[in-house]
């Protein structure tokens, strides 16, 4: 990350149809970058500071933050990421925000265990406020539990996820974030999932309340009397 280019942006990305903007690391950490689709979506400006690096970008008519996390690891650096994000979403109004990426704590107890279990609490609650303040959403989470792994397998932690914005959760019609399998890093891969799913068929609901009405039996058999489709009761049932 320390001398990031066009070049390497396109061997990221598979081609030279990208733009990009980085933090440059320091030494083998650090290092943050924001890759996109050139002529995908207007890009305002960026911004950048310890802990993230940021894009504001226009897209289909509505104005987006999209934040690369990389937290520190000591809970009064990644405090100052916290506020200096807030104090960035606070200066822009009407602007939805996308943050995602290793903050470095989790947001329950329950998403920690193993040998840093014994973890002060301090941090878990700066960042349920970081998370309140920005009026973010932790999205339900499908594939695996944990994104951390320590190597010795004793640890175990979700320190990696999404969070959203509620108006660009029903503009981009996200259906959840995903945690994939882990390859040779110590974290495992996140992404978000975004469109419409067809699930087939809505399931019928049947509320037994309708059984005492008294028009219930006449309405029934009026109604069957106007399909057409033929075959058992059965298949009309299911068809119709």
């Amino acid at each position: 990350m320390i001398n990031f280019n066009d070049a390497t942006a396109g061997v990221f990305w598979g081609n030279k149809n990208v733009e990009w903007t980085a933090s440059h690391s320091t030494g083998a950490a650090g290092g943050m970058v924001i890759l996109w689709r050139k002529d995908s979506m207007v890009v305002n400006h960026s911004f950048i500071d310890k802990g993230f690096v940021g894009i504001n970008v226009t897209w289909k008519g509505m104005v987006y933050n999209l934040v690369n996390v990389y937290a520190s690891c000591n809970r009064i650096e990644r405090q100052q990421t916290w506020e200096s994000l807030i104090r960035i979403k606070n200066s822009r109004t009407n602007e939805d925000w996308c943050v995602a990426g290793d903050f470095n704590e989790v947001l329950r107890k329950e998403e920690r265990i193993g040998e840093c279990c014994n973890r002060n609490r301090g941090g878990m609650e700066d960042f349920r406020s970081f998370v309140e303040e920005m009026e973010l959403i932790d999205i339900s989470c499908v594939g695996g539990k944990y994104t951390w792994f320590r190597d010795n397998g004793k640890s175990m932690s979700r320190l990696d996820r999404f969070l959203l914005t509620k108006k660009l959760i029903e503009s981009w019609e996200v259906v959840d974030q995903r945690i994939d399998n882990r390859d040779i890093s110590d974290h495992a891969p996140i992404r978000l999932n975004v469109g419409k799913i067809d699930w087939g068929p809505k399931p019928f609901c049947f509320n037994n309340s309708w059984l005492k009405h008294e028009d219930f039996n006449d309405f029934v058999e009026k109604e069957w009397k106007k399909l057409e489709v033929r075959g058992r009761g059965t298949l009309c049932f299911m068809k119709n």
